[in-house]
């Protein structure tokens, strides 16, 4: 699997309510928040028949999930997405890259096969599925439809971006936004886990003997952010079947 080696150039964007590197705010949090729900309210009351309903906890979540979606009882037809200030309150998160917590969530709802085994969780997609769910859809519908910002371009984004979207000005900014959004989860992956550092310039070599339902490596869930991103078939490092083979290539 060939490497993409980065070129530079720059990008002009408009910018959003909030300083791109700057972590949130509760204004920014709730916009964000909000726009993800709003689009996503209607996809699931057509193909679920069900209510998507939003609890969010800025200050004083105490020991709540960071983020959960959970599936009411049979007979409620509604899914809750929690989502705490807990990860945006992480200075190395952006609007962009908190954004992509919020779409997991949702892809946790609307993300389809490989689903959880377990009988209460049946309806939602694994955690590897709601990484790649969320930066394959849900973030294209989220940088559609929020305002422009200007993101940090950074040469190994631009190289990839124009490499798988090049063709189109539309597609290349939003590859770009999304990546920035990727690199602010690597820098809050790196600042708050005892694991290995995750890299762009890296990827998690292993291969599973069978699909995963928890969370994979980091380094894995980044991977998997990008190829899902770059619509590249999912990382063997956490799905058995299609799993595509390390690296990032058109």
């Amino acid at each position: 699997m060939r490497r993409v080696f980065p070129t530079l150039c720059s990008v002009g964007f408009a910018l959003w309510f909030t300083p791109l590197l700057a972590n949130l705010d509760q204004v920014t949090f709730e916009q964000v928040n909000n726009l993800i729900i709003n689009t996503y309210a209607p996809v699931v009351k057509h193909e679920y028949q069900a209510v998507l309903e939003l609890k969010q906890l800025w200050q004083g979540f105490g020991g709540a999930f960071k983020v959960d979606s959970t599936q009411k009882p049979i007979g409620e037809k509604r899914f809750v997405i929690t989502l705490t200030g807990e990860i945006p309150h992480n200075t190395h998160m952006n609007a962009d890259g908190y954004a992509i917590v919020a779409c997991h969530e949702i892809g946790h709802v609307v993300g389809g096969a490989p689903y959880q085994k377990r009988k209460l969780t049946r309806w939602s997609s694994v955690e590897g599925q709601a990484d790649y769910y969320a930066t394959n859809v849900c973030m294209w519908r989220y940088v559609e439809n929020s305002p422009e910002i200007k993101p940090v371009v950074e040469p190994e984004h631009l190289s990839l971006c124009e490499i798988f979207y090049g063709d189109s000005d539309k597609d290349l900014a939003g590859c770009l936004r999304i990546m920035s959004g990727i690199s602010a989860f690597k820098n809050y992956f790196n600042s708050t886990n005892r694991q290995a550092l995750v890299s762009f310039s890296k990827y998690d070599e292993s291969v599973v003997k069978k699909t995963l339902e928890k969370y994979p490596s980091n380094q894995c869930r980044l991977d998997t952010m990008i190829a899902g991103l770059l619509k590249l078939d999912r990382p063997r490092c956490w799905h058995k079947k299609t799993g595509t083979k390390p690296g990032f290539s058109k």
